[in-house]
């Protein structure tokens, strides 16, 4: 699984190339599809520490987007609330970098992290993704609920979209749906599947496209 492979692929450097062969993996699946006149949402794809801490690493995969013309109309990214704290106070900050070029960020697995009002407002993030942590069982759960709505009501008053990671239990959509959280994931949905599942997916339009004015999905 991702929490057993990832790990190691950070702490070995692995997962530098892993990231560049994904992004062509991923051209070649969106070429796939829309060949088959599929409409597919912009990809969200997860950058690691290690991936945007050197030069050379942020230059490559700049290049590797560049050269598989991979624009924020098919992709946006996700980082962790750390990842993207610390960055933002570097002269070079990768996120900058990726927002000037037009490209969506979402702040992952939020609540975790060490975040401050101060800094989600220098992001300028379309979105974040409330961690799992704090949203199963939310609807049983009084603290949990109390908490969750807070940061529905921060992220909507500063512009960006909710995400709400983790939903499994029809109650705890129903909460958050009544929450006005913009959008959901987790097995109460789908489970990870191949992409040849994923074109069945969009071929029986249970994933489209979204208009500049929606939310991309997860």
């Amino acid at each position: 699984s991702p929490a057993d492979f990832i790990p190691v692929a950070e702490s070995s450097g692995l997962i530098v190339e892993l990231g560049l062969a994904m992004l062509g993996q991923l051209r070649r699946d969106l070429d796939g599809w829309k060949a088959k006149g599929l409409g597919c949402p912009p990809v969200a794809i997860n950058l690691s520490w290690e991936q945007c801490r050197k030069p050379q690493h942020r230059e490559r995969f700049l290049q590797q987007l560049k050269a598989l013309q991979l624009g924020p109309g098919e992709v946006e990214f996700e980082l962790t609330e750390s990842l993207s704290f610390e960055d933002i106070d570097k002269p070079d900050s990768f996120v900058f970098t990726l927002q000037g070029l037009g490209y969506g960020l979402a702040i992952d697995d939020f609540g975790t992290g060490y975040s401050s009002l101060a800094y989600l407002r220098r992001l300028r993030c379309r979105k974040i993704k409330i961690d799992r942590l704090f949203v199963h069982g939310l609807a049983a759960n009084d603290d949990s609920r109390m908490l969750v709505e807070s940061m529905v009501r921060v992220a909507h008053a500063m512009r960006m979209s909710v995400v709400a990671e983790g939903v499994e239990l029809d109650a705890d959509e129903a909460a958050l749906i009544a929450m006005g959280c913009d959008l959901m994931q987790g097995f109460g949905f789908c489970k990870p599947v191949p992409p040849a599942q994923v074109e069945a997916l969009l071929a029986g339009g249970l994933v489209r496209p979204v208009s500049p004015a929606e939310p991309a999905a997860d």
